[in-house]
Formats: C-alpha cells, structure tokens, sequence
C-alpha cells in the first residue's frame, strides 16, 4: 500500500494561526511539520499528518499590552490611551480610575499630580488635565474633583495652581461696585481699585489718589483710562499731570461732568481711540491746551452767548463774529479821521479831550492785534 498523503497548507506568513492561547503571542520557528519531521521524530507524525505546527512556542503579552486576537495571534496590542494591563500575559486593558492617569508605560494608573485632575474614568485621553489660568487645586484635594475659581481678591497667573496669588490691598477682581461678576481672574491686570476716587497706576501697581483735574467716581480707574474733567487737559495717556485749559470752552473733558464715564473712556481705549489730546478738545479746537483752531476756523476770545454756539473756535465762513469786529474796527478808524481832519467838529459837539486820547488808543490797539502774530512770531493754523 503506498503512504496516505494528506494536502499540506500553504506556508503563507498571513494566515498563519498557531496554537496559542489568547494573551500571549506566537514566537519561534513558527513552521508546518514535515515528512522530515516525521523521519527524525515518529511523535510527529500524527501531528504532521494534521497539519500542526513544528517548533512552535508561545510568549504572553508583555504588561502594557494585551492579546485581544484569540488563538494562534501574531502580535500584542497596547493598551489604549485611558488604559493599563498591570501584569503580562492579558486578553483585555482596565481602565484607570478618576482621579488617576496611566503611566508612559501602560502598566499602572498614577494619582494626578497637585495642580491638576481627571474628573471622570471614561475620558478618553487619559492625562490629568492641569487647572486653567485663575482656577487652582489645594495640594492634597480629591484628584477626581474639578478646579476651583481663585476667589474675588486673589488672581492664579499660572496653569497647575496649587494657591491663588493676593491682589495688592484695596484691588479685586470685579467688574464694578454693583456688578457682583468677576473678571477671569488669570492675570495681575485683573485686579481692580475697589475705593471711589482712586485709579490704578500700572507703573507701580498700587491704587492712588485721583488727580486734581480727573474723574474717579467708578471702580475700575487706571492711568490710562484716567478722565479729564472738563475745562482740564491731559498731554499724554501715561502721565498723571493734567493742565487747566486757559480757554475752558475748548476742553470738553471726558469725565461725567460732561457725560461720559470711566466705562466710556475705558471702550474708547480699548478700541484703540486716543483718551487724551485732542480726543478732549470740543467743537474746532485743537492742540495743546486745545488752544488752535481748524482750518476754517478762528479763536474767538470773547464769548457771545448765541453765536457759533458759544464754540471757542468760530467759522470763518459762517460766523457772524468777525464781520461784527471789522464793522467796528472800521467805523473807530472812520471816526478817528474825521475827528483828525475837521477839528472844528470837537467843539462843536463839545467833547473834552480825553476821548480824542481814547481813540487815539483804540487805533493803536488795532493796529497791535493786527500786527500780532508778525511781532510774536506766532504761527496760525491754515
């Protein structure tokens, strides 16, 4: 009788299936049995006849991993992220508890550090998530339980705090006296001066006492939000000195003398608009001290009730000012001239003479205010 010859599968890497156990991998030769094998080793012949392995060994999963393929798996999978197999040799990962991580290595969950937290087991990224800007964690807390908001008078500038830094004396973080929100909390900036007339100076930090010519009647004050009452002016938005306006008409202010408001002054510099210079000028006037003009424009140094609306910069234009002051430039000069030239006429309207010296003066002052600008070498605006 010839030799049974049963068909041998092919020796495809792919399909291989030894006979592991789940948990543990195929490891060594890993090869079908053959008529060699059964020569030299008569034990094998049956398992060759079968198509069983030859030389074949298995290795559990190392810890960290778990062998989650059934029998005859070719590889370990790790763990996933939230995840740890303590021991080697394991079909399937446990998760780690809140308030726990997984280690780098998959093997056990540590505690959260101070600082941070895991609130829940299910959360798939399996790090302890540090406590954001102005929240904090007691060293020692409940790992599992959540951050905790810095209280009003403190601030946290850091991620991972175990403690909330102090604001300086007299600041907290509110939005206004009788807004009882506060602000984030995750910077020093966010304390504010609590006390009515006070304002922040960032320069030192400290809460000072509002100049002579500023507003300070709202929390939240700073230097550069400082309000100019008006009839006063501030050169710069860094500097705490403010100057009286020699012509008050021209200063509006932006305190709430003349409507506006801490909180007005604070969105115009927050939208990059100026808070000092000619952002407190009214009407046309402009410059220093407000005391120009704009084009078209002139400086009324008296001030009719009614006209121009009672602007210290008046229209060239439209203004009814100017033509009020020729007119009565022109009809002095008129008179003085015809007083020089028929002196007759002092006597017969009999007038002493101290009012030809009065005219003699007014001319001369004309004269003076005409030549003004040549002789103090001051420059006018266009």
């Amino acid at each position: 009788l010839s030799p049974l010859t049963l068909p041998m599968p092919p020796l495809d890497t792919a399909a291989r299936r030894a006979p592991c156990p789940a948990g543990s991998v195929v490891s060594g030769t890993n090869r079908f049995c053959t008529a060699a094998d059964r020569a030299t080793d008569k034990t094998r012949v049956a398992a060759a006849l079968l198509g069983v392995w030859c030389d074949t060994s298995c290795a559990p999963c190392a810890a960290g991993s778990y062998g989650g393929g059934g029998i005859g798996a070719l590889k370990c999978d790790p763990c996933p992220n939230n995840a740890v197999a303590p021991t080697p040799g394991l079909t399937s990962c446990s998760s780690c508890p809140a308030g726990t991580a997984p280690n780098a290595a998959r093997t056990k969950c540590e505690r959260c550090p101070d600082g941070s937290h895991r609130t829940s087991a299910a959360e798939p990224s399996g790090v302890c998530a540090l406590c954001a800007l102005g929240t904090f964690k007691p060293a020692g807390s409940d790992p599992a339980a959540p951050c905790v908001p810095c209280p009003a008078e403190a601030y946290a500038p850091k991620t991972g705090a175990v403690s909330c830094e102090a604001c300086p004396a007299g600041m907290k973080r509110v939005v206004n006296l009788t807004d009882p929100s506060t602000l984030p909390g995750g910077s020093k900036a966010d304390c504010k001066c609590l006390m009515v007339g006070k304002f922040l100076d960032s320069r030192s930090y400290t809460c000072e006492e509002c100049p002579d010519g500023a507003v300070c009647d709202e929390v939240g004050s700073t230097l550069h939000t400082l309000t100019p009452e008006p009839g006063w002016y501030r050169f710069h938005a860094n500097t705490t000195k403010l100057y009286r306006c020699p012509d008050e008409r021209a200063c509006h202010g932006s305190g709430s003398g003349s409507g506006g408001s801490v909180a007005v002054t604070q969105a115009a510099a927050a939208a990059g608009q100026p808070t000092h210079g000619d952002a407190l000028c009214a009407g046309h006037s402009t410059g220093p001290l407000c005391m120009e003009c704009d084009a078209g424009h002139f400086r009324r140094f008296v001030d009719f009730a009614g006209i121009d609306g009672g602007e210290a910069c008046g229209s060239c234009g439209g203004s009814v000012l100017p033509h009020i002051v020729a007119a009565g430039a022109l009809l002095v000069s008129a008179l003085f001239l015809f007083m020089t030239f028929v002196p007759s006429l002092w006597v017969r309207v009999h007038i002493n003479g101290w009012w030809r010296v009065a005219l003699v003066q007014t001319w001369l002052t004309l004269q003076t205010v005409s030549r003004f600008a040549a002789v103090q070498g001051v420059r006018y605006r266009a």
